[in-house]
């Protein structure tokens, strides 16, 4: 077990320069136990998070909105293809779990900002993601992190506007997904090149690991801004079943409208009327299409 100590001096005086935060904490010394299994915190503190999961990519930035509004941020890197990054940090909240065993739940949002400007740059191409992270406080009476969703199984919107997940918006959207699970439940829309999709997603908030969103599947496609006199509009209305695999519903979307069929050379468009059904497999972490 590989055992990490960040001191006091250190810690607040890499921070100072680091960070742009509008307020100051009171900050212990704080220890972090990784043996690849088990992330130990003393707190959940904005510092803390920072130095522990992001410390390897941390610049110093200001945004004044961000101070306005009094969020606690720090910016990143250039990444590869230039673009810069703050990372919001929301304060923990505390949840029961399905076994109504106490949770908290913290986020960090990962959003494109104009380094000139020095403001959130929302648009067509941009996209932002938020880690999800959930811990547990052991007999130790620290922090253990017991799931997470980070980097590319981090939670993604659509960067047009703000799309991001705070604690609270999580916890309030929870919907029960099976009859001991509840979830968070998400449909995504997506527009590229004249084609939009919307796609549905569920996150289980049961004893998984990793709080990845699953991928269930499209509710809605259209090419309907493409410029094409063949127009075709698939729309689909999903619900859970009362019948349960692995320990979530299954899931049943009736589609509707008209679909693209392709031919020999080219393709053309007919009615579509037909329902799909969906089971979570537990083996192969994710829901698959049995009708």
């Amino acid at each position: 077990m590989i055992k990490i100590l960040f001191s006091l001096v250190l810690l607040c005086g890499f921070m100072g320069e680091a960070m742009a935060t509008p307020y100051d904490e009171n900050i212990e010394t704080h220890d972090i136990k990784n043996d690849q299994k088990t992330i130990i915190l003393k707190g959940l503190d904005f510092k803390t998070v920072m130095m522990v999961f992001y410390q390897k990519d941390i610049q110093h930035i200001v945004i004044p909105e961000l101070d306005k509004n009094k969020e606690q941020y720090v910016g990143m890197k250039k990444d590869q293809d230039g673009l810069v990054h703050v990372l919001i940090y929301a304060k923990p909240k505390q949840f029961l779990d399905n076994q109504k065993q106490e949770r908290y739940l913290l986020t960090v949002s990962q959003v494109v900002v104009d380094e000139d400007l020095k403001e959130i740059q929302y648009c067509w191409v941009c996209t932002s993601s938020t880690d999800i992270y959930v811990f547990k406080i052991n007999t130790d009476k620290r922090f253990e992190l017991v799931a997470s969703a980070t980097g590319e199984d981090g939670w993604w919107g659509d960067g047009r506007e703000d799309n991001t997940f705070s604690p609270e918006m999580i916890l309030s959207g929870l919907s029960p997904v099976g009859p001991q699970v509840k979830g968070y439940i998400e449909e995504i829309e997506l527009s590229k090149q004249g084609y939009t999709t919307t796609t549905l997603f569920i996150a289980p908030f049961n004893n998984r690991k990793n709080l990845k969103k699953l991928e269930i599947a499209n509710t809605y496609e259209s090419n309907d801004i493409a410029g094409d006199e063949r127009v075709y509009k698939i729309q689909g209305k999903y619900q859970f079943l009362k019948s349960v695999h692995d320990g979530l519903y299954d899931i049943e979307i009736q589609y509707s409208g008209t679909q693209r069929k392709q031919t020999k050379d080219d393709f053309k468009v007919i009615p579509m009327r037909e329902t799909h059904i969906y089971q979570y497999n537990e083996k192969q972490k994710k829901y698959i299409r049995v009708k």
